[in-house]
């Protein structure tokens, strides 16, 4: 159910991305998110029973939230600047090396938390890391392709972006293996 959903929701955010581009505009789609979470945040208030009668949850590691947001916006806006102001130049290696500097605390600071976001002690699970790293290259695979296909579409095709998303509409059925008929 999870991969099914996935893949129709996946060509459905792309082909409304291209409905909401054509039409209104890009900025546009920064309006999908906000009412769905409070559709979800609402159900989980009315899905979920209540908490009252439980032991509290051990504490929040703030110390820990802190520099990997920072580090990932850092990351994020520094590699959003450099095709601008250059790869080489001192403020994208600053802010390059800025978040890799927060990224590394980050990583210090869950090492010693009592209570960190990320235990470490998952990875010894057997398998887990490889399966971790397997789903980050297939989804940046997937990611990257969706992208780059999108551009290839619109920029040297010149499809509009209605359809270009149009484009996607068939690809969570393109995966689904049917077994062939067996005739008696």
């Amino acid at each position: 159910m999870w991969g099914a959903v996935s893949g129709i929701a996946g060509a459905a955010g792309v082909f409304l991305g291209g409905v909401l581009s054509q039409g209104p505009g890009w900025r546009w789609v920064l309006f999908v998110n906000p009412p769905i979470c409070l559709l979800v945040l609402a159900a989980a208030f009315w899905l979920l029973p209540g908490q009252s009668g439980r032991e509290r949850p051990a504490g929040f590691d703030i110390q820990g939230s802190v520099p990997v947001t920072a580090g990932m916006l850092l990351l994020v806006y520094a590699l959003v600047r450099a095709p601008q102001v250059g790869w080489g130049t001192a403020q994208t290696i600053g802010m390059l090396a800025g978040a890799g500097l927060l990224l590394a605390a980050f990583v210090v600071n869950e090492a010693r938390s009592r209570h960190p976001l990320v235990p470490f002690s998952i990875l010894r699970i057997k398998g887990l890391a490889a399966a971790d790293a397997a789903m980050l290259l297939a989804f940046a695979g997937i990611f990257a392709m969706l992208f780059f296909v999108t551009l290839y579409m619109q920029e040297i095709l010149h499809y509009s972006p209605l359809k270009a998303g149009a484009g996607y509409v068939p690809l969570p059925w393109a995966s689904l293996s049917r077994e062939p008929s067996r005739r008696s």
